[in-house]
């Protein structure tokens, strides 16, 4: 693929630029000037970072879960100016929450509740409790089914009830997003897309395999553990080097955890 080799190409001049990798993990000054406007939003407990302890509710920004029973902290005051904390009352267990404009859902062992302002309501009900919840729209959720050969890739309808196969792979899937028809996921080392359940490669990086992705206005925003690059559907452009936890984004803001627990926003993306 064209673009693989222009992939490596910029990470290499990129790291000619952050010559410390540490230099942009703890002090926004370090990065190149065009993607200056990093900022200092907060400090999580590294020891206890976990994907599904953090998500995103839309117009308010980064939330983090302080424990099972539904109670969240905002982490982000510039987005989320109005309050700190937050509890869902409904009394089930909080393993994962995925909030879209118009609906909250929590992933409960098998089950996927809507919490709605006046109900909670049950979605579905799987067979296993090996899968996690990625955003597709407000009429739909992404869902990873883990096994131990690969992973199974469905987009749920909530008008139909059911759950359309969209991929299967070998590599596990890290991330997954829709934007308009189409579904964007890394699995191992590739970056793919899914139009009219035609599965297409976009972007390869041989030295590591992708731990995420998430989708902004500028593009497609993919990371390693020690990478991260904007793909704007023909070319990727290196933005950091670090030691990268995960990406999320919100409405013209990406956050940036890292492993040592700094978490870092910009709105350049």
């Amino acid at each position: 693929m064209k673009n693989n080799k222009l992939f490596f190409k910029l990470f290499l001049c990129l790291a000619m630029l952050l010559l410390a990798t540490d230099g942009f993990a703890q002090n926004s000054d370090a990065v190149p000037a065009e993607y200056s406007a990093f900022e200092h939003v907060a400090v999580l407990d590294s020891t206890k970072l976990d994907f599904d302890n953090l998500t995103i509710f839309p117009g308010y920004g980064l939330f983090v879960r302080e424990n099972e029973s539904g109670e969240y902290c905002a982490l982000d005051s510039a987005k989320c100016p109005d309050f700190k904390h937050l509890k869902f009352l409904d009394n089930i267990w909080y393993d994962q929450v995925m909030a879209t404009d118009n609906h909250t859902f929590v992933r409960n062992g098998q089950q996927v509740y809507d919490l709605g302002k006046d109900k909670c309501e049950l979605v579905v009900e799987f067979d296993s409790v090996d899968y996690r919840l990625f955003s597709a729209n407000d009429t739909s959720f992404l869902v990873v089914n883990y096994q131990d050969d690969g992973c199974l890739l469905y987009r749920y309808s909530l008008s139909h009830g059911n759950a359309e196969l969209l991929a299967a792979t070998d590599a596990d899937i890290y991330g997954a997003e829709q934007f308009n028809d189409e579904v964007w996921f890394v699995a191992g080392n590739t970056l793919y897309k899914v139009t009219n359940n035609v599965i297409e490669s976009q972007l390869s990086y041989e030295s590591e395999d992708f731990r995420g992705m998430t989708l902004t206005p500028k593009g497609i925003l993919v990371y390693t553990s020690t990478k991260v690059a904007l793909f704007d559907g023909e070319e990727a452009y290196p933005i950091a080097t670090g030691d990268f936890y995960c990406l999320l984004y919100d409405s013209g803001r990406t956050y940036f955890v890292l492993r040592n627990g700094n978490v870092l926003a910009t709105n350049a993306f």
